[in-house]
Parts: C-alpha cells; sequence; structure tokens
C-alpha cells in the first residue's frame, strides 16, 4: 500500500500541471477526476483504470471528505464548549 499524497490548492491550472507533470514522467499512472464547470455542469472520467481501480480510488476521496467534516465538526464542537 502507498502513502496519499494529497493534491490541494485554490490554483486549478497549478494543480492540474503539477498532476501532468507525474504523468509525462510516469510517476502518474492512472487518474479519475470529477470538476464544476461555470455553467454548473458536471465533467467527470478516468484513464487506465480498471474497475476496482475506479473503486479504491473513490474510496480515497470519500475517506478525503469525510475527514474533513469530521475534523470541522469537531472544531465547530469544540469552540461552543
Amino acid at each position: 500500500m502507498g502513502k496519499v499524497l494529497k493534491f490541494r490548492g485554490d490554483n486549478i491550472v497549478t494543480v492540474l500541471c503539477d498532476l501532468l507533470e507525474m504523468a509525462k514522467t510516469g510517476e502518474l499512472k492512472s487518474v479519475m477526476f470529477a470538476g464544476k464547470c461555470d455553467d454548473n455542469n458536471i465533467v467527470s472520467g478516468w484513464s487506465n483504470a480498471t474497475p476496482g481501480h475506479r473503486q479504491e480510488l473513490i474510496g480515497h476521496m470519500q475517506v478525503d471528505v469525510m475527514v474533513a467534516v469530521m475534523e470541522r465538526n469537531y472544531i465547530l464542537e469544540r469552540d461552543e464548549e
């Protein structure tokens, strides 16, 4: 099991360029993505990932969101005490 490297930031172009560089060097072997467009449409897709691998990637994204929600709720509850 490898490490989870988190790419976050306010600059979408920077994050995508970093991922593109990883793909160019062969470090990134597969990818899934989802994005929200300015007209509220959603763009999503994947490349070079089996259904099982896509499920693994989705699981990592879900955990990341759950951790953020738990951290936020925990901080809010502590502030209310």
